[in-house]
């Protein structure tokens, strides 16, 4: 029996102890704020070891920031840091400091984390004051919470001192995108009235942009406009509207002002990954200076330390002009950003000379060529190094554990050993020799980060483990020595050293096969990387020489033998062979290839012998584009983690207190103090929050880096899972449903006056201006016939009807009914053959010469083989198929009847194609949208799910979620299944991590002890170690995937 004070003791001192733990771990933490250098960028410091210290980092919006992360531990936990808005992920080399250099940053919070979720911080950016008030992009995320906009000075003429309390804006009025038009080019209207509406505009990279400022007031203040980082300045005459054309941004931010700084607006400049809600918005990323900077490499002589890099690093960073400084110590290379037109080579050769190193510029014409696969390597290098050391110290951790076994088994279970060892096996000495080597030596990591961890207010699961095994160490340790030396204090129990050591080795046992699964899940850029070819074979000088690939320069002529890999992306420019590309589409027939072709780097060619011209190299080619893309998805987080990611946050301080009440009631009620103390240990010891962390990300490394080898590459963890939930499925008839190759089919002459062959030629000179598949079948078509096309005088292309030119004196007309009606030319006499035609699946045009019609040209475009099949398929999936085409619906409605769809949107403009989906998402459904030409950017865009066709155009592929890489329409279904089998196989993760963690807490805390159930923390530790190996385990299933 127990004291009855002594309960009453325990149970006081528990619920003390769970207020205090409650008020550490889960109050509110303190943040440090960076320091300011003498270059003007933002610099801190973090100790990486059982956590992030500090874990909140103060920052100034519109400043550079420098993190220094020191990872003073080799936790697998923390071998990893993820910026999940800013797209970054970096390997944290232990023992060692890795530098971060982040861009200026939008006010606003910036989580970062490690790969597990298990260590988390974060990064509060706020806008620095300038004369007591505060800019405008500082207020943003309060504008959107208060429902206030931000209050503007008026002009000088009221001495600044009214201000406009305008009504409540939504975050739409404040933040608008730019519409991207059927030419490519993006375009937003501004209204300029007590300030700039949106006063934010987000815009693609790579775009020229037309911003339309309608001024409809009179201030002084608001009578210029200049962008001060481009140089371009402009009058806005009042109650007009001013274009001003901008030439296509970098990613980043761009400012502009009134010409008296007292109005502000801003160009927010981002790539379709970047999608922001209204709920994140304040988060998210804003990336590269605005004005594309320069990168440099010296090699660097006699470094050999960490402190050797920091040193230089920090020498170099002194200097101006230098916005970026990193070095890289297996390479030693150091790598520089500099702004234009400084020259930095005398000035950072000086300063490592100062340092007592040496620096060599080196000299070449794409230096970051190999940068994908040297940072694979280095990743590689440090998973390796990593699992090492795991291996060695799960080995120490075994050996020594022996003896502590023996002595369970003989003295649990009177195992029958030889007599001569039993003196040596029950020795609690003996025991407590062993796992003190295990507990000090093997468990030392457990220990240190599970510390720094408490000490940093964020526990994580090495910190369980280290307060589990620690309360049975020493408490055993001292009865052993109370018993032995000090009998006369009459302290006597139970030792509990063999759950110490066997615990420490099961779970580093399982710590080990955790890590050696891990590293065999994230293999698919690795495979990706293995494709590549090591050499190429170029013509210089006259001569075939063999080089290493990233010697390669763009223009040259390169040599391509029967089996050898295409080594980088260009165009044929002599011979012909088949090439197969399987690895890039999935797409397992050859293609043929021939002069003006474009071949893809990493493919290989089979029979014959060619030559191509490189256009592109190094980080530009398609593989490598591939390879980023799938490194992106893979440190993205799908929105399906939300859950995971706020109950791994409160997850470790509830174990702690599970853990403590359970002591509670054992000894203070049940008044059993051996179940009390085993049954605490076994909470600590059997709870695994790496389960949860885990179950989503392994799935999504697996998934995305298998659709990549299905020729899907997805673009980010949201796109996967959204894309099963896809309800309507819209698609360009042309290249999507149809090849996008039409051909002529007939001609049909109204008037007499002129020979079938005239006419054609004068059309076909006409549509050689034109991009339009239709147009090209034409000139093709004439082209075959050896006609040489004439000259022509003018031409118009009349948006939505056809074209308009001029040959010699003839104005020529080709388009639709449209465009006749426009110039008053009469059809009705023809118009039955034209239905005819239209009915029949072909595209009729009517040409016109001199405002007289003169024919009907009839083209066909075959549809794709299997698009019935396809067309199937969605619908026994509940997945509704939409047609979109700028064709009469006479035609649309033939083509659709053929492959089965029932509903078609015909005579639509191309920027009709986004309004549409729009309408179809009205309805409360998940809309797709799939397309390949840049008219259909848009509609991608606006999509819930964007689906690119990958030999489509560049534009249509960077305003999509996936990229399909080649043409089949299967490969739609390849990713929606891929979506569906991913979720599910993540969703199977999470269930057994959640009824691992509810099951077996309860069970280790005694819940079921009337039923005969209990777990001893051996067998906790046991059923923790495997739990994190069984999700990765189970995750792997999806490296089998196929698609049935």
């Amino acid at each position: 029996m127990i004291a009855l004070g002594e309960r009453i003791f325990v149970l006081f001192l528990g619920i003390i102890l769970i207020i205090i733990v409650s008020w550490y771990l889960l109050g509110s933490k303190k943040s440090a704020q960076a320091k300011i250098t003498s270059q003007g960028k933002q610099e801190i410091e973090i100790i990486v070891k059982g956590g992030y210290n500090p874990s909140i980092i103060t920052l100034e919006a519109n400043k550079p920031t420098r993190l220094k992360f020191n990872r003073k531990e080799a936790s697998d936990c923390s071998s990893r840091i993820i910026f999940q808005n800013l797209g970054i992920a970096k390997t944290l080399e232990p023992y060692q400091t890795t530098t971060i250099d982040l861009p200026a940053l939008e006010t606003g919070e910036y989580e970062f984390s490690c790969a597990m979720n298990m260590l988390k911080g974060k990064l509060m950016v706020s806008s620095s004051s300038s004369n007591g008030e505060k800019k405008l992009d500082a207020q943003i995320e309060k504008e959107l919470v208060s429902g206030h906009h931000p209050q503007r000075k008026e002009d000088q003429e009221h001495e600044h001192e009214h201000f406009h309390h305008l009504k409540p804006l939504k975050k739409s009025e404040l933040i608008k995108k730019a519409e991207i038009q059927a030419d490519g080019t993006q375009q937003i209207e501004i209204l300029v009235k007590n300030g700039y509406h949106p006063s934010i505009i987000e815009v693609k990279p790579g775009r020229t942009s037309k911003l339309i400022f309608d001024r409809q007031e009179d201030s002084s203040c608001s009578k210029q406009i200049k962008f001060p980082t481009l140089d371009i300045s402009s009058d806005l005459p009042a109650f007009e509207q001013t274009e001003i054309i901008l030439p296509p941004f970098k990613e980043g931010i761009y400012n502009y002002t009134c010409s008296m700084d007292m109005l502000e607006g801003m160009i927010r400049v981002k790539s379709k990954s970047e999608k922001i809600s209204e709920k994140e918005y304040g988060q998210s990323t804003m990336i590269d200076a605005t004005i594309p900077p320069i990168s440099e490499r010296f090699y660097l002589e006699g470094i050999h330390c960490p402190s050797c890099i920091s040193t230089i690093e920090s020498s170099v960073s002194d200097i101006d002009g230098i916005e970026a400084v990193n070095v890289n110590m297996n390479t030693n290379i150091l790598a520089i950003t500099v702004n234009p037109g400084f020259n930095s080579t005398k000035s950072v050769l000086d300063a490592v000379s100062k340092t007592g190193y040496k620096a060599v510029k080196l000299e070449t014409d794409h230096p970051e060529t190999n940068e994908i696969l040297e940072s694979t390597n280095e990743e590689r290098r440090l998973k390796a190094k990593e699992l090492l050391y795991i291996k060695r110290i799960t080995g120490l951790a075994l050996l020594f554990s022996i003896p502590v076994l023996f002595n369970m088994l003989y003295v649990f279970f009177s195992f029958p050993f030889p007599d001569i060892i039993i003196p040596f096996i029950e020795s609690d000495f003996v025991v407590l020799f062993f796992s003190s080597i295990i507990y000090f030596i093997a468990g030392k990591d457990f220990h240190i980060t599970g510390l720094y961890a408490f000490k940093n207010r964020s526990p994580n699961m090495d910190s369980l483990v280290s307060l589990g095994t620690s309360v049975a160490y020493w408490y055993s340790l001292i009865i052993i020595i109370a018993e032995n030396f000090f009998p006369q204090l009459g302290i006597t129990g139970e030792i509990y050293l063999d759950v110490t050591a066997i615990v420490i080795s099961l779970i580093l046992l399982g710590r080990y096969f955790e890590i050696k699964a891990k590293n065999q899940t994230g293999n698919a850029i690795e495979k990706l990387l293995n494709l590549q070819a090591k050499t190429a074979f170029v013509i210089r000088d006259g001569k075939e020489l063999e080089i290493d690939i990233n010697e390669i320069k763009k223009n040259e002529i390169i040599v391509v033998k029967p089996g050898q890999k295409i080594p980088t992306d260009g165009v044929v420019v002599e011979g012909s062979s088949s090439v197969d590309e399987s690895m890039i589409t999935g797409e397992s027939i050859p293609v043929s290839k021939k002069v003006s072709d474009k071949v893809i780097g990493a493919t290989i060619n089979q029979t014959g012998t060619f030559q191509f011209r490189a256009t592109k190299i190094g980080k530009e080619t398609v593989l490598s584009q591939i390879i980023k893309m799938v490194q992106e998805a893979q440190t993205s987080k799908a929105p399906i983690q939300k859950l995971t990611d706020k109950v791994t946050s409160w997850f470790v301080p509830i174990v702690i207190n599970l853990a403590i009440l359970t002591f509670i009631f054992w000894f203070s009620i049940l008044e059993n103090p051996t179940l009390a103390l085993l049954n605490a240990i076994g909470v600590l010891i059997i709870a695994c929050p790496c389960a949860l962390g885990l179950a989503t990300p392994t799935s999504i490394m697996i998934a995305t880096g298998k659709g990549a080898e299905n020729g899907v590459l997805v673009k980010s963890a949201s796109s996967l899972e959204i894309t099963k939930k896809m309800q309507i499925l819209a698609m360009d008839k042309t290249g999507t449903i149809t090849y996008g190759k039409p051909v002529v089919t007939d001609i049909i002459l109204i008037e007499n006056t002129m020979k079938e062959n005239e006419i054609l030629l004068k059309v076909a000179s006409v549509e050689a201006r034109s991009e339009h598949p239709l147009a090209h079948a034409i000139v093709t078509y004439a082209k075959d016939k050896d006609m040489e096309l004439e000259k022509l005088s003018s031409f118009e292309a009349i948006k939505g009807k056809g074209v308009k030119a001029t040959i010699r004196e003839e104005t020529i007309l080709i388009g639709n009914a449209k465009l006749m009606v426009m110039h008053e030319i009469e059809v009705n006499s023809v118009l039955d053959r034209f239905d005819a035609f239209a009915k029949s699946g072909k595209t009729p045009m009517y040409i016109a010469i001199n405002n007289s019609l003169t024919a009907i040209i009839a083209v066909s475009d075959t549809i794709k083989g299997n698009a019935i099949d396809f067309i199937k398929t969605l619908k026994k999936m509940n997945i509704e198929p939409v047609m979109l085409t700028g064709d009469n619906s006479l035609t649309a409605m033939a083509i659709a009847s053929q492959v089965g769809i029932s509903k078609v949107y015909s005579d639509i403009l191309p920027s009709d194609k986004a309004r549409i989906i729009s309408e179809l998402q009205a309805e409360d459904k998940i809309t797709g949208m799939v397309g390949d030409g840049i008219n259909d950017a848009p509609a991608l865009a606006q999509a819930d799910i964007g689906l690119a066709v990958g030999n489509g155009t560049d534009v249509a592929i960077e305003s999509a979620d996936i990229v399909l890489m080649n043409g089949d329409l299967m490969a739609i279904l390849t990713a929606i299944k891929l979506s569906k089998d991913t979720i599910t196989n993540i969703k199977q993760n999470l269930f057994w991590a959640y009824i691992y963690n509810i099951g077996g807490i309860p069970i280790a805390a005694g819940v079921f002890a009337t039923f005969g159930l209990l777990l001893n923390p051996i067998y906790a530790g046991f059923a923790m170690s495997f739990s994190s190996v069984s999700v990765v385990l189970s995750a792997s299933r999806l490296k089998f995937w196929k698609l049935k």
